[in-house]
């Protein structure tokens, strides 16, 4: 932003003020503290495929799920950093540069937050453990009834391929060949949902999925709205994945070291 700025002083350009910041994985991280640390400047931001707030609590969330690690930490798995997830050291780190450490300075910032649901580095529920923490932290949910009708809306919902793990992947760690990729063919698939109009400004819409006799089911609800020049904006709700349970115990201390999955 500031060489923005200075690059547009120089030129004898219109010198932007206000800034919307995005980026994906490592970038999202990036996105998230630096609308956390320049609140003058930044009045939007777009995190995506980056939702490992509350770190420590995230990485046991994702130890359980997996019953391991993903194939894609292993840069940070060769370092040991997986045994260290228990750490006073990570959790010092945290305090420093977790996003969840700055909740509430998202209060002036417009957030849309943009996620993967194979992604193989994080899972589609991160949210579950900090999105009510963040809503709080910024004053609450905020529900408008004026504007654009959505235009339509349907279901997704995919099933984990066994019970081994809660994995909703699209690749996964190879076990011949640590650290190299095999596909995982988890689909998501359309499923029809009910409508309620409810009044002018108001229409719910439901989804309902049984527990799977084996495995897990994740699913959420996409609700498309009209844009300029006949396209669409399509927004989601978060990912819930049935049934609430693990496949392994948590792990502590070194025992977090783990395996590559």
């Amino acid at each position: 932003m500031d060489a923005v700025q200075e690059f547009a002083t120089k030129l004898s350009l219109p010198v932007p003020k206000k800034f919307v910041v995005g980026g994906a994985s490592k970038r999202g991280w990036t996105t998230w503290t630096t609308a956390a640390v320049d609140t003058e400047r930044v009045v939007g931001a777009i995190p995506i495929v980056l939702d490992i707030l509350n770190l420590q609590a995230n990485l046991h969330h994702h130890y359980r799920s997996l019953a391991g690690w993903t194939f894609a930490f292993a840069d940070y798995y060769q370092l040991n950093i997986t045994k260290l997830t228990d750490s006073p050291n990570l959790k010092a780190m945290g305090a420093i540069v977790d996003p969840y450490s700055y909740l509430e300075r998202y209060r002036n910032t417009k957030l849309l937050q943009i996620q993967s649901a194979g992604d193989e580095f994080f899972l589609p529920d991160n949210e579950l453990l900090f999105w009510n923490d963040l809503q709080s932290a910024t004053g609450g949910t905020n529900l408008l009834s004026n504007g654009p009708k959505p235009i339509s809306a349907i279901g997704y919902k995919a099933r984990t391929l066994n019970a081994k793990r809660r994995d909703f992947r699209l690749v996964i760690g190879d076990p011949n060949h640590p650290g190299k990729a095999i596909v995982n063919p988890v689909f998501w698939l359309t499923q029809a949902i009910g409508q309620q109009v409810v009044n002018s400004t108001k229409t719910v819409y439901t989804l309902t999925i049984a527990n799977p006799l084996e495995g897990w089911e994740g699913f959420f609800i996409q609700v498309n709205f009209p844009g300029p020049q006949g396209t669409a904006l399509e927004l989601t709700t978060e990912t819930l994945i049935i049934p609430d349970t693990y496949p392994t115990d948590d792990c502590s201390g070194d025992g977090c070291y783990g395996t590559l999955v």
